[in-house]
């Protein structure tokens, strides 16, 4: 059985919490890869020592390991957006920026706990902005409770 793809022009979310955020990163990485051509923008948020509810730490990404996973890195583009503490309000905007821009395939933004700044208002934005390029965006919310947003679909890894 093979798994829809996250569609194109769409907002996807993932939620996981702990220890299956890696997996949960890996799988939005994988699938933001397939069936497109174009960069592929991972937005991260500043890695200011802050730790989810769970104590996770933030992530730390491997190239052999993502190539495996059939991720091209000559596509992949890495950002790191200041940190704000649990509002998330620059890895927002980033994020925003580049799902407006119509060179990326997939923006993928990857959040650590509250990320307050993600409201039903910013994931209407987001959605209307992948409309807008075609590109999909994948929102991947780390041990953060889910809500409601205008997301097309809403994964858990776990």
């Amino acid at each position: 059985m093979r798994l829809p793809a996250f569609e194109p022009g769409r907002l996807h979310e993932l939620h996981a919490a702990g220890d299956d955020r890696g997996a949960a990163l890996a799988f939005a990485l994988s699938m933001a890869c397939r069936d497109s051509a174009g960069t592929i923008l991972l937005v991260r948020g500043g890695r200011d020592g802050r730790r989810g509810r769970g104590g996770s730490a933030p992530l730390v990404l491997n190239g052999e390991g993502l190539a495996l996973l059939g991720v091209d890195l000559a596509r992949l583009m890495i950002v790191e957006a200041g940190p704000d503490g649990d509002r998330g309000l620059a890895l927002l905007r980033a994020g925003l920026e580049a799902a407006r821009c119509p060179g990326v395939a997939a923006v993928l933004i990857e959040s650590l706990g509250r990320f307050a700044a993600y409201d039903l208002t910013a994931s209407r934005r987001l959605a209307l902005a992948a409309e807008r390029t075609g590109g999909r965006v994948i929102v991947l919310r780390g041990d953060a409770e889910p809500r409601p947003g205008a997301a097309q679909t809403r994964w858990a890894v776990g």
